[in-house]
């Protein structure tokens, strides 16, 4: 009989994971299809709202700044008052952000439905929570390899189903359809599906003052950024902008490391370790983030009109981003034979900053023949794949077991702030560097950027390079 209960309790805790995992995978891949479906929609929301193109940086800047802010605060949120309460919220927040988006009068509005999806990417440390409260360890192991494989798989359909759909109907509109016909579905099943979790940890309490220092201090700074190229740096509203952006970015960064439960624990840094890496998870996010639509747009450029560029469509554009993504994944998982065969992080890393930089030289000076301005764009993806889990793995490696998930956000928000940066960064390139009589930006604007994800790849290396000791174990 103690046998029979034993089985029938292992039958009933499988089912119970299946569903959970089911649920939460399904969720990620709808993030994973709309984060790789926005670029091949970027000309379609250029044309739409007759914006520039160093307009449309905006689109990665204010969902990445969005991201660096709301992840850390929802997961805190999520520990304090429940993950699958949290997820649910922040899907149903997403999906607020995409209908936004679907029916936005002008530019702006547009924008606030970007910030509004950058709540979504919270989904994936709320579904780790998730796991870790309501199943076995085995069990959740599983499930966390489900979401970085239902995250892969989302990224992959992402540009194509995107092409297709825009291809076929003509509306970016039907686009974002799409990924609420993913999203709705997904939010049900996790309400069904996943049991609530344990109690929550009424004992830590969220750190407000910090979430609000780091978004508008970021925020000031990007302002700064976008104003610039239209009034100049010396002018009296960017400069009221950017220097209490700063100051108030060196406060937040005093306060952080003296709180007791801090948004982002910034005492992290103190690992001589961990450094390095986090430093250069900053610096990818600017490499990574920063030339992703300027990759897209010199795609679309039309080369009868401006001289330089492929004059790609929408389809064929979701058809040669698939394989950087694909390439992404491959550098990915291929780490870990890296770190076993070639003696740890540090020189998988090393791999990867030389890898996305060579990749960004190429860029440079063979961009008048498609495939192979492809090659080394897809040198970039293989480069970025290899930093992508090297950092994350050896941030998570040399903290205390205790602090894996605070590593984790560490690093998820430096990249992200990162790219947010160098999204603003690169829409004032494009604003100041315009075609003669024209607001198109010039072939010179797309070399500087890529020259700046050069340097920065560089800049990786050289970070790396500074950790004294590297270890497997």
């Amino acid at each position: 009989m103690d046998v029979l209960s034993e089985q029938t309790e292992i039958d009933a805790s499988t089912k119970v994971a299946r569903r959970v995992i089911f649920a939460l995978s399904l969720a990620t891949v709808a993030e994973g299809v709309f984060i790789g479906g926005i670029l091949p929609v970027i000309p379609a929301i250029v044309h739409r709202y007759q914006i520039t193109s160093g307009e449309a940086f905006w689109l990665n800047a204010v969902y990445l700044l969005a991201v660096g802010v709301t992840c850390p605060a929802l997961s805190r949120l999520g520990d304090i008052h429940g993950h699958k309460k949290l997820t649910v919220l922040t899907i149903i927040v997403s999906i607020i952000g995409i209908a936004l988006d679907v029916v936005a009068p002008n530019f702006g509005v547009f924008l606030v439905g970007r910030f509004l999806l950058g709540f979504c990417p919270a989904i994936t440390p709320l579904a780790i929570g998730i796991f870790r409260n309501t199943l076995k360890e085995e069990a959740a192991l599983y499930g966390i390899g489900a979401l970085a494989a239902a995250m892969t798989v989302g990224h992959a359909i992402g540009p194509v189903l995107a092409g297709y759909v825009l291809g076929s109907t003509s509306g970016i509109g039907w686009v974002f359809a799409s990924w609420i016909a993913l999203l709705g579905p997904a939010a049900i099943a996790i309400v069904f599906l996943v049991p609530t979790s344990s109690l929550p940890d009424t004992r830590r309490t969220m750190d407000w003052l910090g979430a609000i220092m780091l978004g508008v201090g970021v925020a000031a700074i990007l302002f700064a950024f976008a104003y610039a190229p239209k009034s100049g740096w010396g002018n009296i509203f960017v400069l009221g902008a950017i220097i209490p952006g700063i100051a108030l970015l060196i406060v937040w960064y005093a306060y952080e490391k003296r709180t007791e439960f801090p948004l982002v624990d910034l005492r992290m840094l103190n690992n001589p370790n961990a450094r390095p890496y986090y430093v250069s998870s900053f610096l990818w996010g600017i490499a990574y983030y920063g030339s992703q639509t300027t990759v897209v747009l010199f795609l679309v450029a039309s080369h009868e009109k401006l001289g330089f560029g492929f004059s790609v469509s929408v389809l064929t554009l979701g058809w040669l981003l698939l394989p950087q993504y694909l390439v992404t994944i491959i550098g990915a998982l291929g780490v870990a034979r890296i770190v076993r065969s070639l003696g740890g992080y540090k020189v998988c890393g090393l791999i990867g900053g030389t890898t996305l930089g060579l990749g960004f030289a190429g860029m440079i000076v063979a961009n008048h023949v498609l495939w192979q301005f492809m090659f080394f764009s897809m040198m970039t993806g293989f480069g970025s794949g290899l930093l992508q889990t090297t950092l994350s793995g050896r941030v998570s490696q040399v903290c205390l077991p205790e602090e894996r998930g605070i590593s984790a956000g560490m690093y998820q928000t430096l990249k992200n702030i990162g790219g947010a940066m160098a999204s603003a960064f690169g829409s004032a390139i494009f604003a100041a560097f315009l075609i003669d009589g024209t607001k198109i930006a010039s072939e010179r604007a797309y070399i500087i950027v890529f020259c700046g994800c050069l340097l920065v790849s560089i800049c990786i290396v050289a970070a790396l390079l500074t950790e004294r000791s590297d270890y497997q174990s």
